[in-house]
């Protein structure tokens, strides 16, 4: 019922806290409906069965939590208890996102969180989910704030928040590592008009992350040189440039590929360590510094031009 909701519970908080601490105080308890802000629910059909009402297809999309707060001290309420709810019936998509954004203004909730209410956003974490029965140590599409928190067979590690998954894909597709030291929300709106577009492959961004997380798990297994950690995007964009190759000169290779290869270490460690070297090997004869270089579009040209000079050999 909080699908649509822009944020998951958020757990202990200092809104969540003053919420409960209103509560377990009877006074205060009394004056609820006034004290908090309400819950929206937005149903697709409304009939009213005597005195209460009968939702269909419905959502709380400004309200998760106290919802969330209001169940958990559940013992604590008086009979003498309201809180507001505004309930609206509509079958209009557009209508519905422009509720979800009016009422969730009340919170902080930056601009950048209702960009993952899209419908594209909704399938691709279904694809992400897809995907996951089938891999070992699957990664998960965090479309809503902590929605992973407290599921007990999903470790941090695996869940891919928006910000990363704008970084990867914006270092990966749009050939830009050099970018991704900017916040995400910058990135996206820079690039707004070449990202999370209907017409995109949900492959693409999947396996942009998938490419990212296990590049991640290897630098913290030692088993590539920390010191080019800050340059991650660099290397994933050379590994993503390798896949891209491949699919252009191998028939019949491609996502479903590139999908396994990074659930094996044996074939992906490799790619990685290469794309590693060339990028400290390009550091060592460029004239730019480390720091400099990491933001650089300049490097990023002369890692691509000496990648497919080795390619050429």
């Amino acid at each position: 019922m909080f699908e649509d909701n822009v944020r998951d519970f958020q757990g202990i908080n200092k809104v969540n806290d003053d919420i409960k601490e209103t509560l377990k105080d009877t006074n205060l308890q009394a004056a609820l409906s006034i004290l908090n802000n309400g819950i929206t629910i937005i149903a697709k059909k409304i009939d009213p069965v005597g005195s209460k009402l009968k939702l269909t297809d419905f959502q709380i999309v400004n309200g998760c939590q106290s919802s969330h707060v209001l169940y958990e001290q559940r013992a604590r309420l008086e009979s003498g208890t309201h809180i507001v709810v505004k309930v609206i019936e509509t079958t209009d998509q557009e209508l519905s996102s422009k509720v979800i954004k009016a009422t969730n203004k009340q919170t902080i909730v930056t601009d950048e969180a209702f960009e993952s209410l899209s419908s594209f956003h909704k399938d691709l974490e279904e694809f992400y989910k897809a995907h996951s029965k089938s891999i070992d140590l699957p990664i998960h599409y965090e479309r809503r704030s902590k929605q992973y928190d407290g599921i007990p067979n999903i470790a941090a590690s695996q869940v891919m928040t928006l910000t990363y998954q704008i970084k990867a894909y914006v270092a990966t597709t749009l050939a830009q590592p050099h970018s991704t030291h900017r916040y995400y929300g910058e990135l996206l709106e820079a690039n707004r008009l070449k990202m999370f577009r209907p017409s995109d492959s949900k492959e693409s961004y999947y396996v942009s992350c998938l490419m990212l997380n296990r590049l991640e798990r290897a630098f913290k297994a030692g088993k590539l040189d920390k010191s080019a950690k800050r340059f991650k995007y660099q290397i994933l964009y050379l590994a993503h440039r390798y896949h891209e190759v491949l699919q252009a000169r191998k028939n019949g290779y491609g996502f479903e590929q590139i999908i396994h290869e990074y659930c094996d270490e044996g074939k992906y460690l490799p790619i990685f360590i290469a794309a590693t070297n060339l990028v400290l090997k390009m550091l060592e004869v460029s004239r730019i510094s480390w720091k400099d270089a990491e933001r650089s579009k300049e490097f990023t040209t002369s890692i691509r031009t000496a990648f497919e000079k080795e390619l050429a050999r």
